[in-house]
């Protein structure tokens, strides 16, 4: 039952974990910040997919969360940049990835980087169009 006046959690998204072959077992311990930015945009063309959360996460980059299942989120999907140490000054590793957007209409996730912008695909969003979109977004008269 929707109740706003006494909201209940019912589920806790997964903390991302380092990947098996990292230097490192937590993403606390690769430097910089640690944690969700952002979810994507509101200009975001197409139509967002139901049960799937994309989150930037900073040093642990792109992690896309299942969430059809409310009350056990899962990590379905995840890209992880890497440190690009010879393009990126030391004081900007920390904050690696900025934000994710997500053009629903052709299956791609767009993630800037502190050192360029990676375009991703997944099964999860779909199979990816790389032609141009069939109309402008936003709509323009």
């Amino acid at each position: 039952m929707n109740d706003p006046e006494n909201p209940k959690k019912i589920g806790v998204l997964p903390r991302p974990a380092a990947p098996v072959d990292a230097p490192f077992t937590d993403f606390c311990q690769r430097g910089g910040s640690f944690g969700p930015k952002r979810t994507g945009y509101y200009t975001q063309p197409g139509v967002s997919r139901e049960g799937i959360l994309p989150f930037n996460f900073y040093n642990a980059g792109l992690q896309v969360f299942d969430v059809s299942d409310p009350k056990n989120p899962e990590i379905a999907a995840y890209f992880v940049p890497r440190f690009d140490e010879k393009r990126v000054p030391d004081f900007a590793m920390g904050n690696l990835s900025h934000g994710v957007y997500v053009e629903y209409d052709r299956n791609l996730f767009w993630l800037f980087t502190n050192h360029g912008m990676y375009v991703l695909s997944s099964p999860l969003l779909g199979e990816p169009r790389f032609d141009m979109p069939e109309n402008p977004w936003p709509p323009r008269p």
